[in-house]
C-alpha cells in the first residue's frame, strides 16, 4: 500500500517483491533500482540486482509474472461477466 499511495503501479509493486524475493534482497533496494531505472524496463532493474539474463532465476521472475498477468484477466473476466447491453437498471 505504501509503495502505491508513492506513485507505484500494483504491476511494478509486484515486480520489485519478486525480484526481492529472488535476490533475498531488501524491496527497498530493488525500489531504489527502479526509481533510477524505471524507464530502461525491468530487465535492466533485474540484472542490477544480480538476475542474469537466461538464469534460472530470470525464467523464474518471468515465469512468476506471467502466471500472475493470466490470474489477473481470469479473475476480471470471470467477476465481470453481465448480459451486454450496458444499459443498467431501469426503473
Amino acid at each position: 500500500d505504501e509503495l502505491m499511495k508513492k506513485g507505484m503501479a500494483i504491476a511494478d509493486v509486484f515486480m520489485s517483491f519478486e525480484i526481492a524475493a529472488l535476490t533475498k534482497k531488501n524491496v527497498d533496494d530493488v525500489v531504489k533500482s527502479y526509481e533510477k531505472n524505471k524507464d530502461k524496463g525491468w530487465g535492466v532493474i533485474a540484472k542490477e540486482m544480480g538476475i542474469k539474463p537466461g538464469s534460472e532465476q530470470f525464467h523464474a521472475l518471468k515465469g512468476n509474472s506471467k502466471k500472475a498477468s493470466e490470474n489477473s484477466k481470469g479473475n476480471s473476466e470471470k467477476g465481470n461477466k453481465g448480459k451486454g447491453q450496458g444499459q443498467g437498471k431501469k426503473n
